[in-house]
């Protein structure tokens, strides 16, 4: 069973394996404004050592908020030593106890979330991951039903009873339905009449979802996304055939594609046409 991962989680490994480049993480501790705080696990760093910096608040109440660091200073006092940032832009709110945030040297967070979504696009026709939805509710005499957004595949559909349990008769023949064009589930009135107020469990596959926040999931093998992802940024900076990013870039897409042959899942039922 494949193991599932954050994109914050996916991005701080990819920071951490792309060549030549460093990542921090850590939680705020004090100091707080809208454009400093302070690490007290990154004390220990000279001065400037940060400056330039890319950050992001992966967990926390500024969760999603992205800066760049002006400037890291050694703080020092009688009982403690801190590592103090100054950052840009001005932020909306101060940063807070419980702001766990993430420093990268080279990429930007926007950037590798850009190349692990990629990455997934890549695949989204091999890497089905399984998907089950009780969001949609019968209504008597109507016998076509939009699907929802997910579905890639259909595979199985019961109407659930009045009290949303299933039992042995609740499964529905698949020649009593159909997935039309335009996502659109048939039914043929002939063999079933749906019933009002009763949901639908519809089991399936699903596409790989584009990641968008910190804390999306997703199953999908971890080990071809950041091979993948990190080919994906060495080609972004190549300036012409041959040279170090080029060559860096071949060596991951190589392995990546090693990992992109285990991942293939066949498509159960019907397939959902837009």
């Amino acid at each position: 069973m494949a193991t599932s991962w954050t994109q914050s989680e996916g991005r701080q490994k990819l920071s951490r394996v792309m060549h030549g480049a460093e990542s921090f993480k850590g939680s705020a501790a004090a100091t707080f404004s809208t454009t400093t705080f302070s690490l007290s696990s990154l004390a220990a760093y000279p001065d400037s050592y940060f400056n330039d910096w890319y950050g992001r608040v992966y967990a926390g109440p500024l969760i999603g908020t992205n800066f760049s660091v002006d400037s890291f200073e050694q703080d020092f006092g009688p009982t403690f030593i801190k590592g103090y940032f100054t950052i840009k832009p001005v932020q909306s709110a101060a940063f807070q106890v419980g702001d766990f945030i993430e420093l990268h040297q080279e990429y930007s967070p926007q950037e590798m979330d850009d190349a692990i979504n990629l990455a997934l696009s890549l695949v989204e026709n091999e890497a089905l991951e399984d998907h089950m939805d009780d969001s949609l509710v019968g209504i008597e005499s109507t016998f076509e039903y939009q699907l929802p957004q997910a579905f890639a595949y259909i595979d199985e559909i019961y109407q659930m009873n009045d009290d949303d349990t299933l039992g042995g008769k609740n499964k529905l023949d698949i020649r009593w339905w159909s997935i039309l064009p335009g996502r659109i589930l048939w039914f043929n009135r002939d063999f079933f009449k749906p019933s009002s107020n009763r949901k639908f469990r519809i089991i399936g596959q699903k596409y790989p979802q584009q990641l968008t926040k910190d804390d999306d999931i997703s199953s999908v093998n971890q080990a071809y996304v950041l091979l993948q992802a990190k080919a994906n940024l060495h080609l972004a900076r190549s300036d012409e055939p041959g040279d170090d990013q080029d060559k860096a870039m071949l060596r991951s897409q190589g392995l990546a594609d090693r990992e992109r042959a285990k991942l293939l899942v066949a498509g159960r039922g019907p397939k959902v046409a837009f």
